[in-house]
């Protein structure tokens, strides 16, 4: 299991007190953090042409000139080990998988508690998704309907229940403990999945749900 060193953040939001908000909640996750700030897609392009990317970048999706997942999409171009996640008010499906799609590395909704919210952004560290638990069981019961039929042929049954469990936010020794298997069989079950499915982490698992028409 990895553990990142974060020192560097950048926030995109247009509401001053939600910026505060999550400066906040990220001087909280990570003591010490130098943050910059944007309130809109051309203050970002500024922020980015002018300092290296971030570490870890919060991005809201709406904001007076256009979406946000512009500027996810520009970060993860220039440095792809950065880590971008949406802070948002919005948790339909609508909005949701087309961020994960874009690339998004965890998905937190900004009505939470802010300490819940420092918590959740701590998971980064760990190489974990942070999720909103709203968001996490969204994204979990898009694999209990009925149009799982195609992604179910392609996995065994153990494999879709790790597959729930890593897209919940559970580590690979998580996985481990709670079947009672060992780590090194948990960790070739993950990677059975990612192989089958085509992808690499857990954000993309769900965006891979999306493009299967599961959502």
């Amino acid at each position: 299991m990895t553990d990142e060193r974060i020192s560097t953040a950048f926030i995109l939001e247009d509401f001053i007190e939600a910026q505060q908000w999550l400066v906040g909640a990220l001087e909280i996750a990570f003591p010490g953090i130098t943050i910059e700030l944007a309130d809109s897609i051309q203050s970002a392009k500024k922020v980015l042409t002018n300092t290296k990317i971030a570490d870890i970048n919060l991005i809201d999706l709406k904001l007076p000139d256009g979406s946000g997942l512009e500027i996810l999409r520009d970060i993860k171009q220039r440095r792809r080990s950065a880590r971008c996640v949406i802070t948002t008010i919005y948790d339909d499906d609508k909005h949701l998988f087309p961020a994960l799609a874009a690339g998004a590395d965890g998905y937190l909704l900004k009505d939470q508690d802010q300490q819940l919210l420092a918590d959740e952004i701590q998971r980064i560290r760990q190489n974990q998704p942070p999720l909103s638990p709203m968001i996490a069981k969204k994204i979990i019961g898009s694999f209990a309907r009925e149009t799982t039929l195609t992604l179910d042929e392609s996995l065994t049954p153990r494999q879709l229940e790790v597959l729930r469990m890593i897209v919940q936010g559970d580590s690979i020794q998580n996985v481990a403990n709670k079947l009672n298997i060992s780590y090194h069989t948990a960790a070739s079950h993950v990677r059975g999945i990612y192989e089958k499915l085509g992808v690499s982490n857990r954000a993309e698992v769900a965006a891979k749900a999306f493009d299967l028409g599961l959502s």
